[in-house]
C-alpha cells in the first residue's frame, strides 16, 4: 500500500513547536527527504465562487529514487483561527513496491481513503510497503499537452481521461499558479480560474477534453505492475477503503491540434 502525508492547517503538527499550515499525518517509514518537498506541493489557489478538488499526479525523483505521487488537494473549511483552509493528502508510491496496478484516475475517482478534513492529534502511522516487487521504475513520457474546455467538460475531465491514464503520464485536472508545468504531461487549464492567464502564456495551443484523440501506442515506459489483491487488502490505518486493482493497456496521446 503507498505511503502518506496529511498537510493542513493545525494547532499542532507532527514536528514539535509546529503549529498552522504544517504536516499532521505521515508514514512512520516515509523518507525524510520527500517530506519537504511534498510539503512544498501542499498549496492551493481558491477561486470565485468555486472550491475546486486538486487532482495531481507527479513522478519525483529525490537521490536518485524515484516516486509515483498523487495529490489531492480541498478546500478545508475554517481552521482553528476561524480562517479559511486546505487540505493536501499525499499518496506516495515506491516503483519497487507498487504492486497495484489501477491508474492514477481509478485511484481519484473511487478510492474512499481521501481526507477531506482533520481534527485531532497529529499522527505518525505505520504503512507496509508492498509484498511483491516489480523489476524497475517507471519513467516520464514526454507529452506535453495543454488542455482546456468548457465548465462541462471540467467537470468530467477525470472521467474522460480515465481510459487513457497510465502511470507513465503525469497530470494535473487544474493547473495552479505555483505549478511547474515541466511537471505534467497533461496540464488542464479552465477559463476563469487563476492558473489559466499562466498558461496562456506558457502555450499558444489548447486541446479540449472533446477533441484531444488518443491511440494505442505504447508509451516509453516499463511494463503494468502486477496487481496483488492481497496487497490492496491491507490496508495502514489512514487508509479506510482500498480500491480494486486492475490492468490498464499503455496510451500515448499523439495528436495536439
Amino acid at each position: 500500500m503507498p505511503r502518506q502525508l496529511i498537510y493542513t492547517s493545525a494547532p499542532r503538527g507532527l514536528t514539535p513547536g509546529q503549529s498552522g499550515y504544517c504536516t499532521v499525518a505521515r508514514s512512520r517509514d516515509l523518507r525524510e527527504a520527500l517530506v519537504p518537498r511534498l510539503e512544498k506541493l501542499s498549496y492551493y489557489t481558491p477561486e470565485t465562487n468555486h472550491n475546486p478538488i486538486i487532482c495531481a499526479y507527479r513522478l519525483l525523483q529525490i537521490r536518485g529514487a524515484h516516486y509515483q505521487v498523487l495529490t489531492r488537494i480541498v478546500d478545508a473549511g475554517l481552521d482553528f483561527t476561524k480562517r479559511r483552509s486546505f487540505l493536501a493528502h499525499h499518496l506516495i508510491f515506491d516503483p519497487d513496491e507498487l504492486t497495484v496496478a489501477a491508474p492514477p484516475t481509478e485511484w481519484f475517482l473511487n478510492w474512499q481513503g481521501w481526507r477531506n478534513s482533520w481534527s485531532g492529534d497529529p499522527q505518525s502511522t505505520d504503512d507496509q510497503p508492498a509484498k511483491h516487487t516489480i523489476p524497475s521504475a517507471y519513467t516520464q513520457s514526454h507529452a506535453d499537452i495543454w488542455i482546456t474546455g468548457d465548465e462541462a467538460e471540467r467537470r468530467s475531465f477525470l472521467h474522460s481521461f480515465h481510459n487513457h491514464s497510465a502511470w507513465g503520464l503525469s497530470f494535473t485536472n487544474c493547473f495552479q499558479p505555483g505549478d511547474d508545468p515541466n511537471d505534467f504531461a497533461i496540464k488542464a487549464a479552465w477559463p476563469n480560474t487563476p492558473g489559466y492567464e499562466v498558461a496562456q502564456r506558457l502555450s499558444q495551443n489548447f486541446v479540449c477534453v472533446s477533441e484531444l484523440r488518443i491511440t494505442e501506442e505504447k508509451l516509453a515506459t516499463k511494463p503494468d505492475a502486477t496487481a496483488s489483491a492481497q496487497a490492496a487488502a491491507e490496508s495502514p490505518p489512514l487508509i479506510e477503503t482500498p480500491i480494486t486493482a486492475k490492468r490498464t493497456s499503455r496510451l500515448w496521446p499523439t495528436c495536439l491540434i
